[in-house]
């Protein structure tokens, strides 16, 4: 399972306050728990924002995970707890929804899933594509889950990642 997420670094706390993004959503990483397969850890993704209502959109849209949380880069307890599941033998293992190369990611990306992109156009879509044409997908993160968006012509398409790696 392909995961673009870099681990979260103790630098980004002070990072993110400096930015005044104070906001950081946590839930459940799977992706992660599937890259390092530790099972005695939890593996979480802090997404940031600077906006508390989009950090609470995006709490809310995750009813069912345990992990679901605001962290407030403002609270000092927060930035000690935060700290705390940063430490090399805490129970978590931390993501950060940044991405430091977007076309590394892109290009990985491309040439992992290269043949499940054939097979879904070919098999899910009415797109006829020249040999001369190249599909050029991007990756998007909604809410803690990636999507890939493809188009071809007038025609545009969101699938979840997760969904592609099964084709």
């Amino acid at each position: 399972m392909f995961n673009p997420h870099e681990r979260f670094q103790p630098r980004l706390v002070k990072a993110f306050q400096q930015a005044k993004k104070y906001y950081l959503v946590s839930q459940t990483f799977q992706r992660g728990r599937d890259v390092i397969k530790d099972e005695s850890k939890e593996y979480l993704l802090l997404s940031h924002y600077d906006d508390k209502g989009h950090a609470l959109i995006h709490k809310n849209a995750l009813p069912h995970d345990k992990f679901a949380a605001i962290l407030d880069l403002q609270n000092e307890a927060h930035v000690k707890k935060l700290n705390e599941m940063l430490q090399p033998d805490s129970k978590y293992i931390v993501f950060s929804s940044l991405i430091s190369d977007a076309d590394k990611v892109e290009r990985t990306m491309n040439q992992l899933y290269e043949v499940n992109i054939k097979t879904w156009i070919r098999t899910k879509s009415n797109w006829r594509i020249p040999a001369n044409y190249t599909i050029h997908p991007k990756l998007e993160l909604i809410f803690g889950e990636l999507f890939v968006h493809m188009g071809f012509g007038s025609q545009k398409v969101r699938l979840k990642l997760a969904d592609l790696e099964k084709i």
